[in-house]
């Protein structure tokens, strides 16, 4: 899986770059657009809305171009306002701040929004034109059209799609449940190899991964919005929607198995047991299969890989019916939550292999 990790390090330089570039060129954009279509000298206001503007994902920039432009008319509104009853001064201008974050609250204009509102209204006081209906409008329309390229910008030049990184998660945490279950099979064929330590570090690993992956698919839900070039993320996001689930009960089923089977090791009481070890071996692969499916690649090979995990179950299960013995022992239960995971497993390809 280190393919997976390398491929997620290069998407995020690319974003990152290519974030750069759109700011640079929606900002050299806005600016000569400002001068040619509204006549403007020196259009700073146009060029900064758009650098203000401009993020990752397009619906965050949607988001701060529409803060910013409702920040900017707030704040010449408010300073107009407050010069206009109290004159400037060093506590008109606390009274400025103050009215400016309290506008922005009430109307929920956000972390940018409300802000934004202060900010330009102490941008009119300090260049003198308090008083000059039509130098607002001008900041006004310099805003409009920065804010207008950002999104233009962002939305045209293939804004970023999250659903790789996720991948790249998923990836992961595959990975990371795949080498539980080795280590498991590991111990129920040859106990004396087996290492608690590093058993519990792979659960402790897991519940940060699976944290993180259900974290990044709603950051990539996000990324999707108003994105036209996303029907294929969209496909992606579909799919680790699903396998999160899956893997969310797998990650506390193997949770479940290591615990039992470290503790066994560390009390001295963990015997080989082939039979039990065959199904962790098949569930190793079914993993392996999984991460094949949520490429979009074979679907039948997780079907396959799920059959045959299933077959060394019930030959397990035959293989102890004779001695209830182990009824009585915490390898018993193992078994069980063995066999809850391969039913939630079979579950999901069933679900799968069911779909167009």
């Amino acid at each position: 899986m280190i393919w997976i990790r390398s491929r997620s390090h290069r998407m995020k330089v690319y974003l990152q770059t290519s974030t750069v570039v759109k700011t640079a060129l929606a900002s050299s954009l806005s600016w000569w657009l400002a001068v040619e279509w509204l006549g403007r000298s020196k259009p700073y206001m146009a060029a900064l809305a758009a650098i203000l503007s401009i993020n990752i994902t397009m619906a965050e920039t949607l988001s701060r171009g529409t803060q910013r432009i409702l920040g900017v008319i707030g704040g010449i509104t408010v300073a107009f306002a407050v010069a206009a009853f109290w004159g400037m001064n060093a506590w008109t201008v606390g009274l400025l701040v103050l009215v400016s974050l309290g506008v922005g609250q009430v109307f929920n204009l956000g972390t940018l929004g409300a802000p934004q509102i202060a900010i330009s209204g102490l941008m009119v006081w300090s260049m003198g034109h308090h008083r000059e209906l039509s130098y607002g409008l001008l900041r006004v329309g310099d805003t409009l059209v920065g804010a207008a390229v950002a999104i233009a910008v962002n939305g045209l030049l293939h804004p970023a799609d999250l659903s790789e990184p996720a991948m790249g998660l998923a990836g992961v945490l595959l990975s990371t449940l795949k080498t539980s279950v080795q280590d498991i099979e590991t111990g129920l064929r040859t106990p004396t190899e087996v290492k608690p330590s590093r058993l519990r570090a792979h659960a402790r690993s897991s519940d940060l991964q699976l944290a993180s992956l259900n974290g990044a698919i709603d950051a990539a839900e996000r990324s999707l919005r108003w994105n036209l070039w996303a029907s294929r993320g969209r496909r992606r996001v579909r799919r680790l929607q699903k396998i999160s689930q899956l893997l969310e009960k797998n990650h506390t089923q193997v949770r479940a198995i290591a615990r039992v089977v470290a503790d066994l090791a560390e009390e001295q009481k963990l015997h080989e047991e082939p039979a039990l070890a065959e199904v962790m071996n098949q569930t190793a692969n079914t993993f392996d299969a999984l991460a094949v499916w949520l490429e979009g690649k074979d679907k039948n090979l997780s079907a396959n890989a799920v059959s045959l995990t299933a077959t060394a179950l019930a030959q397990y299960w035959r293989s102890t019916a004779v001695s209830m013995e182990l009824a009585q022992t915490p390898l018993w239960s193992v078994g069980l939550t063995a066999g809850r995971l391969v039913a939630d497993q079979e579950a999901f390809v069933t679900a799968e292999a069911q779909e167009p």
